[in-house]
């Protein structure tokens, strides 16, 4: 009669370790039992570039181009190439941006991207007073 009791309990310990496996199953979310979890938003980045150029639309070399966070205030600086290029990448998209080129000494126009704007490869041209 012992050996029966040994097995009736061994026999109660495995159901009830299957009855909390399987409370257990029920009670995960539903992206650990197989279904896909929404995916998390990736950062997306942004470039701006263009050209810019005096009043007769020639390319001016060596000119400041400075790009404003509007977030932390930060500002970075880009000089001109020969072609009177520049470019500023991997800019953050969720954050507002100001942009404007200085050319001996005058400033142009400063111009503001968005963080609503959905363009991510913005140009922006800009037009230097030579005086």
């Amino acid at each position: 009669m012992r050996q029966t009791r040994t097995r009736t309990a061994a026999a109660n310990r495995t159901g009830r370790l299957a009855a909390a496996f399987t409370l257990a199953a029920i009670m995960l979310p539903a992206g650990v039992r197989g279904q896909q979890l929404p995916k998390m938003p990736t950062q997306t980045f942004r470039t701006i570039s263009g050209i810019v150029t005096d009043d007769h639309h020639e390319p001016l070399h060596g000119v400041v181009v400075e790009l404003e966070n509007s977030s932390s205030h930060q500002i970075v600086s880009y000089l001109t190439a020969e072609d009177g290029r520049y470019s500023f990448k991997r800019l953050d998209s969720n954050t507002d941006f100001q942009v404007w080129a200085t050319f001996r000494g005058h400033k142009s126009t400063v111009h503001s991207i968005s963080m609503f704007d959905s363009h991510m490869q913005k140009v922006i041209d800009i037009v230097c007073k030579t005086y």
